[in-house]
């Protein structure tokens, strides 16, 4: 997990607990986008109305599963979070 980014002042830890949980939303939206698009659903039950509550509960969970691994996605989405918010802190 990133803490420090070399160049970019330090963020208060409030909006850094923030920034970083923003990070791992987006990866966990990212991953939960491709697995829509890759026709995993599809596949897995491709039945409508009440099985669409028990495939979007099974994306999320495996979006989250392959968000939990060792991707760094987070960590790279975390360092553009806080560079965007550092030089609009700059800006102010």
């Amino acid at each position: 997990m990133v803490s420090a980014i070399d160049g970019i002042a330090p963020t208060p830890p409030s909006r850094e607990a923030e920034l970083r949980s923003a990070a791992e939303a987006l990866q966990v939206s990212l991953f939960t986008e491709f697995l829509k698009e890759s026709g995993l659903m599809e596949a897995i039950a491709p039945m409508g109305g009440p099985m669409e509550a028990l495939q979007a509960m099974v994306l999320e969970v495996v979006a989250q599963d392959l968000a939990a691994s060792e991707t760094q996605l987070a960590d790279q989405f975390y360092r553009q979070l806080k560079t965007l918010d550092q030089s609009a802190a700059g800006r102010e």
